[in-house]
């Protein structure tokens, strides 16, 4: 049985049913385990925010905004890996090949098989 690793909330009784819906459960403990560290998270850094604004410290205040925007999914980072240009010679269809054997490899490839030309 999965417990929250944090300890916030305490672990589902132990009852007779099936085990749909005691993942049910874990998936919705697990919710609110995350909830909670983001809830935790966000008052730390709000709190860091107010005391850099006291301190006249306006780029620690922007960095503890930029951090709870992140955290919020508002901003994502995104960075290119791999050599730039890599893909620049493929056809379309090399492309979806090469993402559908990625998607394979690394276990994504969604509910309906992607097929590639290969």
């Amino acid at each position: 049985m999965l417990v929250c690793p944090k300890k916030c909330i305490p672990p589902p009784p132990r009852r007779s049913q099936s085990p749909e819906l005691e993942l049910l459960g874990v998936g919705i403990a697990t919710k609110i385990c995350h909830l909670s560290i983001v809830a935790s998270l966000l008052r730390e850094l709000e709190e860091a925010r107010k005391l850099a604004l006291k301190l006249g410290q306006a780029s620690a205040a922007v960095q503890c905004s930029m951090g709870k925007a992140k955290i919020l999914g508002l901003i994502i980072d995104r960075r290119e890996v791999g050599d730039a240009g890599t893909f620049d010679d493929m056809t379309d269809e090399e492309l979806i090949s090469a993402a559908a054997r990625k998607a394979r490899e690394l276990g994504i490839a969604g509910p309906r098989e992607v097929e590639d030309a290969n």
